[in-house]
């Protein structure tokens, strides 16, 4: 893949960032995914701070047909990152896969804290959802 093949991709209006990248993979796209769409390609792109979340949250969510989540609504699940838009950027590499990212202040799933003053904090009340947005 070249850059510029990556950024016309990314501009597209109906692509959602997504990644198949895991904390265990060894790959930095499993700690920097977003954080790099965000802090690098959103900007060279000229998209609002409110189109590249939606790229981040809701357009994925529907695209796939997964309900109940990408949305601040009553009666989705309160998955939210707190984040300084102006440092909120990867740090990850191929040498050091497992570095955080910058920028994050709190971060809560299902609507509990699982990271806040640059450490998690124990909690996992992540589920894994199928296609219809059901929890298993």
């Amino acid at each position: 893949m070249n850059e510029s093949d990556v950024e016309n991709l990314m501009s597209w209006a109906h692509t959602n960032i997504c990644t198949d990248g895991s904390h265990f993979s060894g790959h930095p796209r499993g700690w920097g995914s977003f954080p790099r769409f965000f802090g690098r390609y959103a900007p060279r792109l000229g998209l609002s701070i409110e189109e590249t979340i939606r790229k981040m949250s809701s357009l994925g969510a529907e695209n796939v047909g997964i309900g109940q989540r990408g949305r601040i609504e009553t009666g989705y699940y309160a998955d939210l990152v707190l984040l300084d838009p102006d440092s909120f950027m990867d740090n990850a590499t191929f040498e050091q896969p497992e570095v955080g990212s910058s920028g994050v202040i709190n971060v809560w799933v299902n609507g509990e804290l699982v990271f806040a003053d640059g450490q998690t904090t124990g909690r996992f009340p992540g589920r894994i959802v199928d296609r219809a947005g059901f929890d298993n």
